[in-house]
């Protein structure tokens, strides 16, 4: 099995973070998330499907954050690892995960 790498999917580009979580959970065929660890405002999300756990997702968000308070937090950054036997993102579906990201990051914008 080869080793699974970790994946910028958006930087310096403000986002929802409850909305990205929705979006990539659509997208990565996840019906599951939980914050698995933060520390001032960084903060690993995983993504899972039927109780296996399928994606890290590592957000970077704007200081300052409440305490775990993640619900209307603003991100800066969103980096994606394959856990357990997933393998690495295709490139075409980085594609469309970043594409769409970008879309929420202009309607953050626009609200």
């Amino acid at each position: 099995m080869e080793p699974q790498h970790k994946v910028l999917l958006i930087s310096g580009h403000r986002l929802d973070m409850t909305q990205a979580i929705r979006f990539l959970m659509h997208q990565l065929g996840c019906d599951d998330w939980y914050v698995a660890c933060h520390h001032e405002h960084l903060y690993v999300v995983h993504l899972a499907q039927e109780g296996r756990k399928r994606y890290a997702i590592c957000f970077e968000g704007l200081p300052p954050c409440e305490k775990g308070v993640y619900h209307g937090s603003v991100l800066c950054s969103i980096a994606a690892v394959p856990l357990g036997l997933e393998v690495d993102l295709p490139q075409e579906q980085l594609a469309e995960l970043r594409t769409g990201l970008m879309e929420l990051s202009r309607a953050c914008h626009l609200a």
